[in-house]
């Protein structure tokens, strides 16, 4: 009798072995399908702030970044003030002297915060042949300042309080990244943020300048 409860009880704790074993696979499977989920999702991640659909130029992603020629269109003019100086900015005015590039974006937003010290290390490289500038069209003034501040940026921030700009540029998600050439055409248009956007960035803002000489 003794030799048959050992051997159930022997039975038992192979059995325990194998089901803790097969939970342990379980959760293993389902951590690692919700990391490449993740990692998917955060390859060009942004922030729907609207149900109106993009309607501006050609929201381009990847390596085709610079719009072709025979689709650029005209870029929607805004004037708007610079939330650290007052001094209202107008894009065309901008556009006489060098290309520009603006992002669409907000304080509460990260794709945003990711994106935006990649492009204040590159407008340091282009600063006097090209003009970066942030747009937000979510927060107050001093919300803004207090955000810039914090983190260091030079890069002029314009604020859209009335969404002017953002409804000009169909903007429906953020952040949302503009280049518009000399010629006042929109050169690119890119929808969310990647961890590939800087180099991508440099290389169609040289091939902008060279294209206008």
């Amino acid at each position: 009798m003794d030799s048959k409860n050992k051997g159930n009880k022997v039975i038992f704790a192979v059995l325990l072995i194998e089901f803790v074993f097969l939970l342990g696979w379980c959760y293993i499977k389902s951590e690692h399908k919700s990391y490449a989920a993740a990692q998917a999702s955060a390859e060009t991640a942004s922030i729907d702030v609207s149900s109106s659909p993009s309607a501006v130029g050609t929201v381009q992603q990847g390596d085709q970044l610079l719009i072709p020629n025979s689709s650029q269109i005209k870029a929607p003019d805004f004037e708007l003030p610079n939330v650290s100086t007052g001094q209202n900015i107008r894009l065309s005015t901008e556009l006489k002297s060098h290309p520009v590039v603006f992002t669409f974006w907000a304080t509460w937003c990260p794709p945003c915060q990711a994106e935006l010290p990649v492009l204040e290390e590159i407008s340091h490289k282009y600063q006097g042949r090209v003009a970066f500038y942030g747009i937000n069209f979510s927060d107050d003034a001093p919300t803004i300042r207090s955000f810039l501040n914090t983190h260091n940026y030079t890069m002029p921030m314009l604020s859209d309080s009335s969404s002017e700009a953002g409804n000009a540029y169909s903007v429906s998600t953020i952040p949302r990244l503009f280049i518009v050439g000399t010629d006042g055409k929109i050169k690119c248009d890119i929808d969310g943020y990647s961890d590939e956007e800087g180099p991508d960035l440099e290389r169609v803002i040289d091939d902008v300048l060279r294209q206008q000489g």
